[in-house]
C-alpha cells in the first residue's frame, strides 16, 4: 500500500514538472507582432503597357489595451490608400481590422471592424489569409506573401 502511494506521489510530481516545462515553452514562444510588414502584388498590365502593381505596408505597435494599433498603406497604379487599423492577437494568429481612413486616403474605405487580413507565424515565415475586400479591390490575391 505504501509503495502504491509513493508511486502515485512520484507520478504526480513528474506530471507537475512536465506541465511546468510545457508552460515555460509556451511563454517562451509568445509572439510579438510589433513591427512593419510588406506585401507586393502585380496584377498584369494596363492596355497602354503600364504595370499594375500594389505595395502594401502594415505597421503595428502594441497598445496599453493589449491590442495592436497601427496603419496600413497601399501604393500602386492609381492607388493611395491610407488607413488606421487595429489588430487582435488570439495567441495563434493576429487578425487585422479596418478602423478608419486617414486624411490623405484616396479610395479604399470599408466599414469599421472589417477584417483585412489574418497573419500566423509558422517557423520562419508568415502565413497571411487576406480578407475578401482586399482581394476584391485586387490589392492582393490569396497567394500574396506578407514579409516582415
Amino acid at each position: 500500500m505504501k509503495r502504491q502511494i509513493f508511486r502515485g506521489v512520484i507520478m504526480m510530481v513528474m506530471v507537475m514538472m512536465a506541465l511546468q516545462v510545457s508552460a515555460q515553452k509556451v511563454r517562451a514562444q509568445k509572439v510579438s507582432w510589433t513591427g512593419a510588414y510588406m506585401a507586393e502584388h502585380c496584377a498584369g498590365k494596363t492596355a497602354g503597357g503600364t504595370s499594375i502593381c500594389y505595395n502594401t505596408e502594415l505597421v503595428l505597435e502594441k497598445g496599453s489595451d493589449g491590442r495592436y494599433h497601427g496603419t496600413m498603406s497601399i501604393d500602386g497604379w492609381q492607388t493611395m490608400v491610407r488607413a488606421t487599423v487595429y489588430a487582435i492577437d488570439n495567441g495563434k494568429s493576429l487578425a487585422v481590422f479596418y478602423q478608419s481612413p486617414q486624411e490623405d486616403n484616396m479610395g479604399f474605405t470599408v466599414e469599421e471592424g472589417t477584417l483585412l487580413l489574418r497573419m500566423q507565424k509558422k517557423q520562419k515565415r508568415i502565413v497571411t489569409i487576406w480578407g475578401e475586400d482586399m482581394k476584391e479591390a485586387e490589392f492582393v490575391t490569396a497567394m500574396t506573401r506578407m514579409q516582415k
